[in-house]
């Protein structure tokens, strides 16, 4: 069973956090342009488990190719 829960609002964050230290959470991934890997990944990572991962891609329109989601699977094949 797959929950769809959908977070917002002040608290959301710290939602977050509990949803995902819940049993039987599987693995956390975050995929991030630099941009908001810069700006918004380290306001999230608080409420990350531990054990997550950070797939970082290159920003702007020019990065968006075939090429790089073919680095971000061999990234998620990796870990």
């Amino acid at each position: 069973m797959v929950n769809e829960s959908l977070l917002i609002g002040a608290h959301c964050l710290a939602q977050l956090g509990h949803q995902l230290a819940q049993p039987g959470t599987g693995q956390v991934v975050v995929l991030a342009d630099a941009n908001t890997a810069a700006l918004c990944y380290p306001l999230l990572k608080p409420y990350l488990p531990a054990t997550h991962t950070l797939v970082e891609i290159a920003a702007g329109e020019e990065h968006k190719l075939l090429s790089t989601c073919e680095e971000v699977w061999r990234q998620l094949t990796e870990l």
